[in-house]
């Protein structure tokens, strides 16, 4: 492979100079769904190898590394039949314009991806690949994902990924760069140099720690842990008598939370040191597992750290690192019934010198309604009713900035009503707006992009210029002990990439306009990368500002809801060009030749929410209810336990009522699925189901705000996803009607072979997806059950061209399915099944449905193509 470095760039500029006169109508990788085929793309290709297989060493296809124009990766794959076209055209390096391809997603233990991107490119034999000479925007040689090596252990037993065991091996995939040009690399020498020059010669050095975060910690004896200290107290007898021992709530830089126990006989080695809340460096320390009888625990964690003889615990500064307000872990008032047996975990009351200080508190406040946050409290029964009493270790907050109380606050505002419904128009060709018009825009007009023509008059220098965000997920990242850490991945980012970010005032005759410019649309027009600039002296990014001034441009921008609904004046621009343009007939003509518009306008409000703005400037006032109200989370970003005030923007695919054995209604199951593809269960407890059953229809999306994530129990069976967390709706749960959105798909599915059915039915903790040829049915049939019950039965074989299953639909699927493929056109008939159930009949393994399956004849489906294509491939070579 001929070695090439960034100082080799194509310049991104036509020989006229007038490539950023037009908008860049190319599609970034982040834009891309498995919705359409007609993507186009600007692309460069890092690396190539070829597809062999282990067992007959037969080539298979070929896979390529694709980096575009916002420095994501995306991994392409063609198969044998189609790779010949392509094999002589692709070249490491190379820059290409890709156009009508499809557009996969992962859909379980894929192994050794080349790049964490959850989606992958498929070639068609109706793909286009071109050379290209100029790119609308400039594309790096490479794009690298690093993971840092205290890391890697952690993601050793994680195979999906190419980073390698404890130990780092290389793959087709696998290649290396020796002194790139790359800022990582210039980033690393510099901090080489530095190292270099310190004297570390000197006795009186400081021991240096490592940092680990709560969730890293290991029975390991020799581990260093950073943490702050929230909470101190001593447990008592039931007779009021204190125990010598000292209990501790620690939280790390993650807001991971773990309760520590100091031993009788080790308490005068720490107590003089304990300041609540400072923040410790400890070491030597043991991590013991709770017992399953143990109670009232103050945390979810199922782990807790002793402090014995052994163990160093040193103050160190306070730099912020970690946070000082302690985060929490709600329950649901209609939780607590359920909970009130156990005493595992806690909840809340008062007595004693608790209620006193309580009762001092309120009296002090002056905001109302008070709302009180209370920690780890002690859940009961008296007299049937659920009684919340205060512990040694429980602590309350009045009227606390904790977001959930913000939430509440914000809900208590709208009484008698939860769920609120808000249309929003299919997306059409931009209108062309001066900015007084886009000023008045109303309803109809939110997640509409807008077309005006402006001229730039003044940039605010007080808004950070560029973001550090991760390499992985692209959300921005901060700082903790000179190291970069993404809170929504939960792992150390070594080399952060940097991103454009301006906030300018624009304007024409009728007004002025406040847009936020980020990093695809400023590198539009500067033509430069942060990295070009960001060592520079300071009067050149001052010259850069000045050159963007009194200029016309033309820019497309997002009507959002805050800016209709709250009359925040700050829009979102997602595209640019230099000088005036009419892009209404541009687009119309671009659509009619098949260009795909972008089509995740999820991405961009996420975008928006990102920015992190000096309260003192005036945009950062104005943005502030953007921040607070737009940022959607994505399914993967989900973890439990961690806060309440998620928001996610999903399809809900599945709705079905969960019935116990004595035909009552326990609650409510719904399948989420987001833009990404990512799908989650969620429950809706049974005390609160009448507030949404009524107002939720199953295909419909949603904005679903104010919920928690919980973590399934281990013998927890008759799970749809292979998933250890699901969604819990509750009391606070606001669930928005948003109308039809294009990007979400209808369905995602998990298939697993025929082949594989044996595991499923032994294992049978999941539902499982499965996707085959309608070989031949039985005539539907019926039969009374032990209770004397009259059912029906429709019984079926499935075939996935190597493997047959049988089926038994029963009651009013088998009804269902025998009039479905009577009604059905096309043959042979393809099905899937989701969320069906896989259990032993008779020592074989067979498939029947449950309230949550459902089936799809002949859908329009990856699957069901690639089944088809076998058959025909089958039936040309019998012929």
């Amino acid at each position: 492979m001929e070695h090439q470095t960034l100082t080799q760039r194509p310049s991104p500029a036509e020989p006229n100079g007038e490539i950023n006169m037009i908008l860049n109508n190319f599609d970034a990788f982040t834009d891309l769904d498995i919705s359409n085929y007609d993507w186009k793309c600007h692309v460069r290709v890092q690396s190539i190898w070829k597809g062999i297989s282990r067992e007959k060493q037969e080539f298979y296809g070929i896979n390529v590394v694709f980096i575009d124009d916002t420095n994501s990766k995306i991994h392409a794959f063609m198969n044998k039949q189609v790779s010949e076209k392509f094999e002589k055209e692709l070249v490491e390096g190379g820059l290409y314009m890709l156009s009508n391809f499809r557009v996969k997603e992962y859909v379980g233990d894929e192994t050794h991806r080349a790049v964490k991107n959850p989606k992958h490119i498929y070639f068609t034999a109706f793909t286009v690949l071109e050379k290209l000479e100029h790119p609308c925007l400039e594309i790096e040689m490479f794009a690298f994902d690093f993971s840092a090596f205290e890391e890697i252990e952690k993601i050793a037993n994680d195979n999906r990924f190419l980073i390698g065991k404890v130990y780092i091996s290389n793959y087709p995939a696998t290649r290396f760069y020796i002194n790139p040009k790359h800022y990582c690399v210039a980033q690393l020498k510099d901090r080489y140099e530095k190292l270099s020059t310190v004297d570390i010669s000197s006795p009186e050095e400081e021991e240096i720690f490592p940092k680990f975060g709560v969730k890293q910690i290991t029975e390991l004896r020799d581990d260093f842990l950073q943490i702050r200290i929230m909470r101190c107290w001593r447990g008592a007898t039931k007779a009021g008598v204190p125990f010598r021992g000292i209990n501790l709530v620690v939280m790390d830089a993650m807001n991971n939370k773990i309760h520590a126990f100091i031993p009788g006989q080790n308490v005068d080695k720490f107590e003089e040191k304990i300041i609540v809340p400072n923040l410790f460096i400890v070491s030597d320390f043991e991590v013991q597992a709770y017992k399953a009888d143990d109670k009232f625990r103050c945390l979810h964690n199922t782990k807790q750290l002793i402090f014995d003889g052994e163990t160093k615990m040193k103050d160190i500064e306070d730099d912020n690192s970690i946070a000082k307000e302690e985060v929490f872990d709600f329950y649901d008032h209609a939780d607590l019934k359920n909970i009130a047996d156990k005493n595992l975990y806690l909840t809340v009351t008062f007595w004693d010198r608790m209620a006193e200080i309580l009762n001092d508190e309120m009296a002090k406040e002056t905001e109302t309604p008070v709302i009180i946050i209370i920690t780890s409290c002690k859940v009961g029964l008296w007299n049937g009713a659920v009684q919340l009493s205060n512990t040694a270790a429980s602590k309350f907050y009045l009227n606390s900035s904790d977001p959930s109380v913000r939430e509440l606050r914000k809900i208590l505002k709208k009484p008698g009503t939860v769920l609120r419904t808000m249309g929003k128009p299919k997306r059409k060709i931009p209108e062309l707006h001066s900015i007084d018009s886009i000023h008045t825009l109303g309803k109809e007009y939110i997640e509409t992009e807008v077309i005006t023509h402006v001229k730039f008059v003044a940039v605010d220098e007080s808004v950070p210029w560029y973001r550090n965000v991760c390499t992985t997920c692209w959300n921005e990242v901060h700082i903790n002990n000179d190291q970069f850490l993404c809170s929504l991945c939960n792992r150390i980012i070594p080399n952060a990439d940097k991103k454009f970010q301006l906030a300018v005032m624009a304007c024409d005759n009728s007004g002025e306009l406040q847009i936020l410019l980020k990093d695809r649309q400023v590198k539009t027009i500067i033509r430069k990368r942060v990295f070009d600039i960001v060592d520079q002296p300071t009067t050149t990014f001052t010259q850069i500002l000045k050159d963007l001034l009194n200029q016309n441009y033309t820019v497309k921008i997002l009507i959002s809801d805050v800016n209709v609904l709250k009359d925040v004046k700050l829009y979102l621009a997602t595209n640019i060009c230099k000088g005036f343009h009419d892009l209404a007939v541009h687009e119309s003509e671009t659509k009619q030749a098949g260009h795909a518009q972008p089509s995740s306008l999820s991405t961009h409000l996420q975008g928006l929410s990102q920015l992190n703005f000096d309260s003192q400037v005036s945009i950062a006032e104005k943005i502030h209810t953007i921040m607070d109200d737009i940022p959607y989370q994505m399914i993967s970003n989900l973890s439990p336990q961690t806060r309440n005030n998620w928001r996610l923007k999903v399809r809900v695919t599945r709705m079905w009522q969960q019935i116990n054995r004595d035909a009552e209604i326990v609650g409510i199951n719904l399948i989420f699925v987001d833009g990404l593809g990512g799908w989650i269960q969620a429950y809706i407890p049974r005390q609160i189901r009448h507030q949404f059953e009524d107002h939720i229809i199953e295909g419909e999306t949603y904005d679903v705000n104010n919920f928690v994530v919980r973590r399934y129990s281990d013998m927890q069976f008759g799970r749809c996803f292979a998933s250890d967390i699901y969604i819990q709706l509750n009391h606070m749960t606001e669930v928005l009607l948003t109308g039809d959105v294009d990007y979400i798909p209808p369905h995602v599915f998990q298939f697993t072979d025929l082949s594989a059915l044996m595991d499923a039915a032994s294992e049978n903790k999941f539902l499982i997806d499965v996707v085959g040829i309608l070989e031949h049915h039985d005539p539907i049939s019926t039969f009374r059950n032990r209770y004397n019950q009259q059912k029906s039965c429709f019984r079926f074989t499935i075939n996935d061209m190597h493997t047959s299953a049988e089926v038994f639909f029963y009651d009013e699927m088998a009804e269902e399915f025998d009039q479905a493929i009577h009604d059905a056109v096309q043959h042979p008939i393809i099905v899937i099944i989701s969320s069906c159930q896989a259990q032993f009949f008779r020592d074989a393994p067979k498939l029947s449905n449950l309230p949550p399956t459902r089936f799809f004849i002949n859908p329009n489906h990856g699957a069901v193509e690639d089944l088809r294509d076998a058959l025909r491939l089958a039936a040309w070579h019998n012929n």
